[in-house]
């Protein structure tokens, strides 16, 4: 489901390309990728919607009935 949801999210949808740029590497060891971090700055998708984290997400659609 998380795969799924990737756009929604602030999960980095092109994790193969920030792997294939020389980059400094974070403490957990992953390189984001140009797209994760314009995701991390504006807070919107692409098609300028709220991002979430997975908590925030499930606890908004739990609104839902």
């Amino acid at each position: 489901m998380r795969e799924r949801l990737k756009p929604m999210l602030f999960d980095d949808e092109h994790l193969d390309e920030g792997r294939q740029q020389p980059a400094l590497i974070s403490a957990q060891g992953a390189v984001r990728s140009a797209q994760a971090k314009r995701k991390d700055c504006s807070r919107l998708t692409d098609d300028q919607i709220p991002l979430h984290s997975f908590n925030t997400l499930l606890k908004d659609l739990a609104t839902f009935s």
